[in-house]
């Protein structure tokens, strides 16, 4: 039997192609992923069945198992056919006729129904969420809002609502809340400031709300393969912090037992 170590609340964030889903694709089954990025970018979470010998359904209406009408997505089974991952659609197909956010809300808000089927919940990933959430905005519910910013505050308070406030808080299960780097520069220094993507004042929002924030990146081995590494105690350029026991090897190989082992790779 696996070990068990306690439920945390994490969010990764790194360049696209850093390894965020490969990382968050490792955590306990059975999982639960909000797929909020483009179509294709699926495949970390088909790795884990196919690598070992499960596999993976064509694409499915999720109407009945998730109560939310229209849904749709895929399903990765084990060896023993067993359900282990689920990957649900929020990401809009036609921007002007945005669905995706009306239903993860409807997601989120029962969500307590179906608890006892997940170990592990996954936002992937916050750029995209931050899309459907403003398409909502711009075509349906304010498409007359004579300044922009309308738009993007009103998506930013359905962030801080939904993933700093609902996900954050939610204890009985591993959460992982995965974003892009944003870089800005500072008027002051003149510097590039490295900072979460995400709208507005959810670029510290989120960072405040999650226990585990951790900077991903890619480095290469001696013979050139791709290592994907988690920092995990923040510097002057990244942040990053850790209030786990014992405190997770910084860097950290990016797979979820390596964040609960002494020496860091996993065993």
């Amino acid at each position: 039997m696996a070990e068990e170590h306690p439920t945390i609340r994490l969010l990764d964030y790194a360049d696209p192609g850093a390894g965020k889903s490969t990382f968050a694709a490792t955590f306990p089954k059975p999982m639960c992923v909000m797929f909020l990025d483009t179509a294709g970018k699926e495949q970390p979470y088909f790795d884990r069945g196919l690598d070992y010998g499960g596999d993976v359904s064509e694409i499915l209406d999720l109407s009945e198992v998730t109560g939310i009408k229209g849904l749709t997505g895929q399903q990765v089974f084990n060896k023993q056919g067993q359900l282990i991952i689920q990957i649900e659609h929020y990401l809009d197909e036609d921007p002007e006729r945005p669905i995706g956010s009306a239903r993860f809300k409807t997601r989120l808000a029962g969500l307590h129904h179906h608890y006892n089927q997940w170990r592990t919940f996954v936002i992937d990933h916050i750029s995209g969420l931050t899309r459907t959430f403003t398409y909502y905005e711009q075509f349906l519910r304010n498409p007359g809002a004579k300044d922009p910013r309308q738009w993007i505050g009103e998506t930013t308070s359905m962030i801080e609502r939904y993933i700093a406030t609902r996900m954050a808080n939610l204890r009985s299960h591993n959460v992982v809340v995965l974003a892009h780097i944003d870089e800005q520069k500072d008027e002051f220094s003149g510097s590039m400031v490295r900072t979460i993507k995400a709208p507005g004042r959810m670029r510290k929002g989120l960072a405040d709300a999650y226990s585990e924030i951790y900077h991903g990146y890619v480095s290469r081995d001696s013979h050139g393969n791709r290592e994907y590494w988690l920092q995990t105690q923040g510097d002057a350029m990244w942040m990053a912090a850790s209030r786990l026991r014992p405190i997770p090897p910084d860097p950290c190989p990016a797979y979820y037992q390596a964040l609960w082992s002494k020496n860091g790779n996993g065993k």
